[in-house]
This record gives C-alpha cells, structure tokens and sequence, in this order.
C-alpha cells in the first residue's frame, strides 16, 4: 500500500516513514527542495517535492495513496511571528484535506499536539473529552488548535475519512532541527544551576508515536481523535532522570511563576542580542505550574503500548550526546549511565 508523508524529513515525519517501512508500506516523502534529508538517509522512500501551502504540488504527490498522514508543521515557541504561525496552520490543513479528497485518499491522518486537550493546574490526567481551552494560550497552542479545527471541519464538507493523532512531549533522535521537547533537554544540561520548574508533562519516545500514528491510521475510528503520550510526571522528576542519565548533579532550583517568566525574558533579551536560540521563552514561561498530564487509554485499545519515561529520555540522549547540539565541553562533564549505553544507535 502507497503511503504519502508531509514534513517526512522532520522529526516526528522520519521516525513515522521508518516504522512504515518495516511494516511493508510503500513511503511517498513529501519534502521542500531546499529541505535536510539527514534523518531520511539510507530508507526507501520516494521523494516528492512540493509545500503544504502550494496546492497544485499536493494533489500530485497524493495521487494513488490510500493513507495520507499530514506530519508537517511548525514546532516552536520562538522565531516564527504568532500570526505567520497561525494562518500557516490553518492554510496548510485546509490544503491538505483538499488535495487528500481530490486524489482518492481513503483516510488522512493529522499530527496534532495534546495541547488542543488542555492542561490543568491539578495533578490529573486528562483525556480526549477534556474542553481544552486556555486563559492565555500561546501563539504556538491556537496555531495547534486552529489546524485541527480546520481540517475535520474541511474533512466534514469534502467527507474525506480523517482522524488525528495528538502527541506529549516527544523526544528522541535523530533531531537534526531540535524540536522544542529535545531542546528543553539540551537547555538543561546546560543550564549551570540545573533549574527545574513546578508543574508536569507527559514524556513519549519518537519511536512510539510513530508507532501510535499507524495503530490510529489501521484500526482508529473514523472522525476520533487519539491522544498519544507516555508518562506524566512532575518536571522535577524529568530533570532528575536527565541529570541521572547524564552522570551529573542537580536539579538544584525550581522555578515559580515569577522566576522562570523574568528568566525568559532574560533569555529572549539575550538571544536577540546574539542571534542564537534562546534556552526559554515567554510562552514557555506561562506554562509553568500546568500539569500538562494526559491518559491515553483510548489508543491503548488500539494495541498502543509506548515505553517508560525514562526509557525515553536514555533514547533522546543516547542520540543528542553524540550530536552537534552537545558541546564537546559539556560532553566531558557527563558519564552517561548505562542504560544510555544500552539504546541502539541511530543515525
């Protein structure tokens, strides 16, 4: 079965084509021509060039696939204007379900953002009949919100078969751009005071919400939505399995409200000043004291079975100790456990 691909090369699109292809499914990628293909070398894949925001190039690249799984998207919480964010989100859902119902596609799949769900300032889980909604929602989570909206209700009028996959925080390698959830590991470790925050997340493999987008797309009910995460945890937990992992002291602090959101903007100041990535931003700032804590039961009963938090983040690291986003100086600092060790090695 031909299988098409957007946003392929990116972190999540990679992970995705690769459990496609050892389940037998023939992998379409579609790509930008200017595009890094690092996290595509070696796999079977046919590439198709094109933009989810230029329809003429979709329709093609759709032709003849039975599944669609529409990956593409901006993950950031920095350096991309909220209302460029935002119109990209909804233009390229819109896009894609149209393609998708021009060429014959029997079901799309939309990678999504357990975010659209909510978060709470109580230490539960919620699942896919939480209202969602936020006070003060980042340009990021309305961008996230906004796409879903605009492709079930795309699919609704063009009666194209669509569900969504909504995943946690998902972390691993190979990361090439890193995302915003191997980026807060990076800013960790680098961080000299090791300074945790209040609240919690949900951790998940790569590997596993892969794995979780073709349970959805072969047994997933038509017009669901699927949560896909791992492990809720509070963040001090997080950061002390990373210091664990990483042979190195900490977390030291913890951050308020007040703290992390003067840090931010400290950070913001400085990373315009130098042109490089901030370590955290203002956006991130205010989600400080959530617990963004799901349940994924719903996709479990799917055959969705995702690997511990902490075998998660020996992945992730297992990866980003060996890649240019570690220093070589903070490289010499860490005596990796051996559970990292242990990960089998990626590109």
């Amino acid at each position: 079965m031909q299988v098409l691909v957007t946003g392929a090369n990116g972190f999540i699109g990679s992970h995705l084509c690769r459990v496609l292809l050892e389940k037998g499914y023939g992998v379409r990628a579609l790509v930008r021509s200017s595009s890094d293909l690092r996290s595509l070398a070696g796999l079977e894949v046919e590439y198709r060039y094109g933009d989810i925001l230029q329809p003429d190039t979709l329709e093609q690249a759709a032709a003849g696939c039975a599944l669609l799984f529409h990956v593409a998207g901006v993950f950031a919480y920095s350096g991309v204007p909220g209302e460029r964010l935002i119109a990209e989100a909804r233009q390229g859902a819109a896009c894609m379900v149209q393609a998708a119902a021009r060429a014959g596609v029997e079901r799309m799949v939309l990678t999504s953002s357990s975010v659209t769900f909510g978060a709470t300032n109580r230490k539960i889980a919620i699942d896919e009949a939480h209202p969602g909604g936020f006070s003060d929602a980042s340009d990021y989570i309305t961008a996230k919100i906004t796409q879903a909206e605009t492709a079930f209700e795309m699919a609704a009028r063009t009666g194209l078969d669509i569900v969504s996959a909504h995943p946690t925080l998902t972390v691993g390698g190979p990361d090439y751009g890193l995302t915003e959830s191997n980026h807060a590991i990076v800013s960790y470790l680098n961080d000299p005071y090791k300074t945790t925050w209040i609240g919690g997340c949900n951790i998940v493999s790569a590997k596993d919400i892969a794995k979780g987008h073709l349970l959805i797309a072969e047994h997933g009910a038509r017009g669901e939505r699927y949560l896909l995460g791992g492990e809720n945890l509070e963040w001090s937990e997080v950061h002390g399995m990373i210091s664990k992992l990483c042979g190195l002291p900490g977390p030291y602090l913890k951050a308020n409200h007040t703290t992390a959101y003067l840090a931010a903007a400290f950070h913001e100041a400085l990373a315009f000043v130098t042109q490089q990535r901030p370590p955290s931003t203002r956006e991130q700032a205010r989600m400080a004291g959530n617990y963004y804590w799901y349940d994924h039961r719903k996709a479990a009963a799917l055959g969705y079975a995702p690997a511990t938090a902490r075998e998660a983040l020996a992945g992730a690291i297992a990866w980003l100790a060996r890649s240019e986003h570690i220093s070589a100086s903070l490289r010499a600092t860490m005596n990796l456990h051996e559970e990292v060790y242990r990960v089998p090695r990626v590109i």
